[in-house]
């Protein structure tokens, strides 16, 4: 009955349906034990295990959370079968492959990968040799997905050699990802070859069991006929229509960017049957071919041919009193992305829920780019600011969204209180009725070392409330296409969200910025160089990110090096100094390049907020707007004078300090001069003196700078979440010049800032803190700031590798001291799991000193299944780094504090050496007033009180490497104050 209830609730309920396959695969397991106790095998001897024993794994991520459920299977080699046996047999290996399929679609690729390994055990132990390649197939593929691709190539070959001169939809699908490995490593001729290959292997087949069924074969077509020039007729009933189409997909993807002929293959492609995630998969194909057709057009118009280089801003930046004259390109290019639009939304909705990360990704960034190119064609709707940053949003951490539903289901329940023979139920609506419980219990459960009180505490009516609200946000949320309001009017009016997205072919970053009460503002910016000049070398994303990566690659073998670098040789430890310092240089060199590179004149979208009269851009406008009127020299100025200037971009000019550099006031100019002449005032870009116009704006930025500077305020408590995508996760975005200093904290996405806002509404709260909270009610609740801690209610664990002396020298007095306001904690010995379970369930405050994130003390299912999490600070060596996962999202130990609930998190993005993260530490327990007379005086504080992202920006100038230790640090989750 498990596998069926798979099927029925695999699209509108993907973790019910992964449940249903975790208890098929225990009812297997349970069946296969019997038939081994039937007919015993001897097992290797092994030592006894100690149970409560968490093994160390170097500070690595421990199993994944699909391996956590199922105990590792040890399969023994079977020498002889019965029938009974290889019906169960089947059954366990078909279920294995399910679940494989399921996580992988999920986006949780370790889960996948642990799946698709005990299928591989499996069928090696039936000497099952067909099963062993196609296990070795999938997971090849996945190795090619997670972007290892010599790796996934040798197992890709390993898997191949057992099926040699063995025809089948298997071997085919090996050809097929071979091609696929070399597109991947750009060997374009290669791939073109073995993707043929691959249909021709399909139609043989195909033909083979038409024969065999006595079917006519008119019309399909001959083995010998190439792939590339015949289309057909029969594609609609393919024998396997899921295989042509991803091999049809690929090898339309190559030849379309080769410059080939491909038409004849796409539609060959579009007469298959498809399936809800095969159609989602052609609807991107064809919005890639869309946009790209949308580009040569572009190109091929005199008016519209910078437009594929140039700027979009959304709203438009300026507006006109008579709506401009689209050319007939131009109408043609709307009408295409229209209809393309609405074909995208449509498969959207379909796969938001349960298709694979890589699809909804693409998916909605093509979406977001076809709303900033209709915008800058002159479509005037309004919503396309907020619908770009809900695609944005939508796009950003995927597989987290949907795994948190999985990890409210282990809060507060106990798995083994689970009958697996109970059968699944669901309600008239097809809705699953959940389990009723077992009443047997384990013997003994470690949380039955909790007292009376914790337990009440974590098992609290209120608690349970507010993961149930979690749980039904997350359940029922749907892909809202075009109609959609910005989540960002619940939120404080001093809070500023920022998605920054990058395009899958690296050449737009996206920036959105989203304010309470202000409409949304989004900017698509080249990454392909914007300025002609010869001097100024272009950073492309890929320069960036290799830049970035050979720079912490450097950085970790120097903090390696750090202790055997010998204390008493001067020279030697001036040479390791001077190394370190060229690395912090070079990183601050390449942060700097980034912001002037990509952004320019456009870092004003991040800026921090200010608050101004609403009159105080009109002399600034009329100023800029005289200025490019005289500068155009034309015999009617008139009709520049018709076209004002949006408030939007006069904030742009107004944020630019005077003293900017010259091409950053380029920017702006060249990006005014675009707009004029889309509006159909003709510019001659040759006739305009472009330095003149850079002085004469200089100028009158500093008379503007002079005239508003007592009547600009910076707002109070102002504070921004940057909502990154998987391609800028590990770029220190807190520390590029316009966002260094600011008050800064990461979020995967929307929701789980409205997790937080939540858990904080839901805290009790005292007077003092209901007063400074900055609270702004509405009809039916208070909106929340941040969230409160009790500073007594703190734990720590100091060196518990006990190799860290100068660290544990340097706190362990001070964390002895903390103990008379209520702080409790170890020092120089390791820690229990309980003990950690414990310490971040009981308390509102965790810091750690030790190494990495100490992932080698608890297990991330143990984290992730917590009702409740405290505030945490892990000092360790890249605590807060998200590791890179190919086509999927990044994961890492940050995360398993998001799904825990964890409010806020402080965390290093990479390996840092031990004394200056421990002075950037202690500047932020000192701007915190963690001492025992400043937690016992906190309610007196609490107007003046800090926040810890504050604490930590701030800590950033006191490093002796400002860069290379002061940027490594950074936040996850809403500010909280003490």
């Amino acid at each position: 009955m498990s596998f069926p209830w798979f099927n029925i609730h695999e699209f509108d309920e993907p973790s019910t349906s992964l449940d249903a396959l975790l208890q098929s695969l225990r009812l297997w397991n349970r069946a296969l034990d019997t038939l081994s106790r039937l007919h015993p095998s001897r097992k290797p001897d092994t030592g006894d295990d100690n149970p409560f024993e968490v093994k160390d794994d170097g500070g690595k991520q421990d199993q994944s959370a699909g391996e956590q459920s199922i105990p590792h299977k040890i399969f023994q080699p079977r020498a002889f079968m019965e029938s009974i046996e290889w019906r169960i047999a089947e059954g366990l290996l078909e279920t294995l492959f399910a679940l494989a399929h399921a996580y992988c679609a999920r986006g949780s690729p370790r889960e996948a990968e642990y799946f698709v390994r005990q299928a591989c055990d499996f069928a090696e132990s039936l000497n099952a040799l067909a099963t062993v390649s196609r296990a070795l197939a999938r997971s090849g593929e996945m190795l090619l997905q997670l972007g290892h691709l010599e790796e996934g190539f040798a197992t890709l070959m390993r898997a191949t050699n057992l099926l040699t001169d063995v025809a089948g939809p298997d071997a085919a699908d090996l050809v097929r990802l071979r091609g696929e490995y070399n597109q991947r490593s750009r060997n374009f001729e290669d791939a073109q070859v073995l993707y043929e290959k691959a249909i021709v292997m399909l139609d043989e087949l195909d033909k083979t069991f038409s024969t065999l069924d006595g079917m006519a074969i008119s019309g399909r077509r001959s083995s010998g006929s190439h792939p590339r020039l015949s289309t057909s007729q029969g594609s609609s009933d393919a024998l396997l229509p899921t295989i042509l189409a991803a091999v049809l997909r690929q090898h339309v993807s190559l030849l379309h960017d080769a410059g080939g002929e491909y038409k004849a293959l796409l539609e060959r492609f579009t007469s298959l049957p498809l399936s809800a995630e095969t159609k989602a998969e052609k609807s991107v194909l064809m919005a890639k071919l869309t946009l790209d057709d949308a580009y040569a057009q572009f190109r091929g118009d005199m008016f519209l041919g910078s437009l594929a280089e140039s700027v979009i801003t959304i709203p438009m930046g300026i507006s006109s009193r008579r709506q401009p004259v689209l050319s007939s390109t131009a109408r043609d290019i709307l009408n295409l992305l229209y209809a393309t639009e609405d074909s995208l939304q449509a498969d959207m909705s379909a796969i938001a829920v349960r298709g694979s990360v890589p699809h909804v990704r693409d998916t909605s960034l093509a979406l977001a780019m076809i709303r900033a190119l209709r915008s800058s064609l002159g479509d005037k709707d309004s919503s396309s600011a907020s619908v770009i940053a809900h695609l944005f949003d939508t796009a950003s951490s995927i597989a987290l969204r949907r795994e948190m539903l999985e990890a409210i289901k282990y809060k507060f329940s106990d798995p083994v209180a689970f009958d697996d023979l109970q059968w699944p139920t669901m309600a008239s609506n097809g809705s699953p009725i959940p389990h009723q419980l077992s009443r047997r219990r384990l013997r003994f459960d470690a949380s039955d070392a909790l007292d009376d009180e914790s337990e009440a505490l974590l098992m609290s009516p209120q608690l349970k409330e507010y993961w149930n609200v979690v749980r039904r946000r997350y359940q029922s949320r749907p892909f809202a296409g075009s109609d959609v309001s910005s989540s960002c009017n619940d939120l404080p009016l001093h809070w500023t969200i920022v998605n920054i997205n990058v395009t899958e072919d690296k050449s737009y970053i996206f920036v959105s910025r989203q304010r309470a009460g202000q409409q949304s503002m989004v900017f698509c910016l080249p990454l392909k160089e914007r300025r002609d000049t010869e001097d100024n070398e272009h950073l492309s994303f890929h320069d960036a990110m290799t830049e970035l990566e050979e720079i912490l690659h450097l950085n970790d073998e120097g903090t390696r090096q750090a202790a055997s670098v010998q204390k008493n040789s001067k020279s030697a430890r001036a040479t390791w100094w001077a190394g370190r310092s060229a690395l912090d240089a070079r990183l601050r060199d390449l942060l700097q390049n980034i912001e002037f590179c990509w952004f320019g004149a456009f870092k004003a979208i991040l800026s921090a907020p200010h608050e101004y009269a609403s009159t105080v851009f009109l002399a600034l406008r009329t100023r800029i707007e005289s200025i490019f009127a005289a500068s155009l020299m034309m015999r009617d100025q008139k009709r520049v004078l018709q076209v004002t200037l949006d408030d939007a971009l006069m904030e742009c000019f107004s944020a630019l300090p005077p003293d900017c550099r010259d091409e950053e006031i380029e920017d702006l100019v060249y990006f005014v001069l675009d707009l004029y002449q889309f509006h159909g005032i003709p510019v001659a870009i040759a006739e305009v003196d472009v330095d003149q116009l850079v002085i004469d704006i200089r100028d009158v930025l500093k008379e503007h700078a002079t005239k508003i500077k007592d009547k600009v305020t910076t707002v109070d408590n102002s504070h921004t979440f940057l909502i990154l995508d998987k391609n800028v996760q590990g770029i220190p975005w807190e520390s590029i010049p316009v966002l260094r200093g600011q008050s800064i904290s990461r979020v995967p996405n929307m929701d789980f800032l409205l997790d937080r806002i939540e858990l904080a509404r839901r805290q009790p709260r005292s007077n003092d803190a209901q007063i400074h909270s900055n609270q702004v009610n509405t009809a039916s609740q208070s909106l929340v700031d941040r969230i409160v801690l009790d500073p007594g209610k703190t734990y720590y664990l100091l060196n518990p590798s006990g190799d860290l002396k100068s660290t544990e020298d340097r706190f362990a007095s001070w964390l002895k001291s903390m103990r008379s306001v209520g702080w409790d904690g170890v020092i120089g010995r390791q820690p229990s799991e309980q003990e950690l379970v414990d310490a971040l369930s009981q308390n509102d405050l965790v810091v750690y000193f030790g190494h990495g994130g100490a992932e080698q003390y608890i297990r991330s299912s143990k984290i992730r299944h917590l009702s409740r999490c405290a505030a945490t600070m892990l000092w360790g060596c890249s605590s807060g780094a998200l590791k890179h996962m190919g086509d999927f999202d990044r994961v890492g130990t940050p995360y398993n504090y998001m799904l825990a609930g964890c409010p806020t998190l402080v965390a290093n993005l990479w390996d840092v050496t031990d004394r200056d993260i421990d002075k950037f530490s202690q500047v932020v327990f000192d701007d915190l007033q963690l001492t025992p007379v400043g937690v016992s005086r906190a309610q007196e504080r609490s107007d003046q009180a800090c926040s810890v992202v504050t604490a930590v920006a701030k800590a950033r100038e006191h490093c002796k490497l400002k860069y290379l230790t002061g940027a490594a640090p950074v936040v996850y989750g809403i500010p909280f104050y003490l």
